[in-house]
């Protein structure tokens, strides 16, 4: 294959990948080094990047990707989004408390 020829299928594979699979950016631009570096398919590149990815980024990935919108897949993502929601609260809890610290850590000072 001429090295055009070999863009040109990569370039399909991406748009494939991108377009009928809704494989976000974050996973794409990564698996094409693997697929560069080690001469795989894309399908194992986007699984190779998605092992080497911590588990709260892989849920977060799943979350935002179009399914079938079974009734358990949309609990998931209802149950994914209310913890998010809950951890965003407590953030701002510490982030007032800090804030109230410094504050009084301030006053203290002669």
């Amino acid at each position: 294959m001429t090295s055009v020829s070999l863009f040109v299928l990569s370039l399909r594979d991406w748009l494939d990948l991108s377009l009928n699979h809704a494989m976000p950016l974050s996973i794409l631009i990564p698996s094409r080094a693997f697929i560069v570096s080690r001469r795989m398919k894309p399908e194992e590149a986007a699984v190779a990047i998605l092992s080497s990815l911590p588990d709260e980024v892989v849920d977060i990935v799943f979350i935002v990707l179009p399914s079938k919108d079974s009734v358990s897949e949309r609990r998931k993502k209802l149950e994914f989004l209310e913890m998010r929601e809950e951890l965003i609260k407590v953030m701002y809890v510490l982030q007032i408390f800090k804030m109230d610290y410094f504050l009084l850590h301030l006053q203290m000072q002669p």
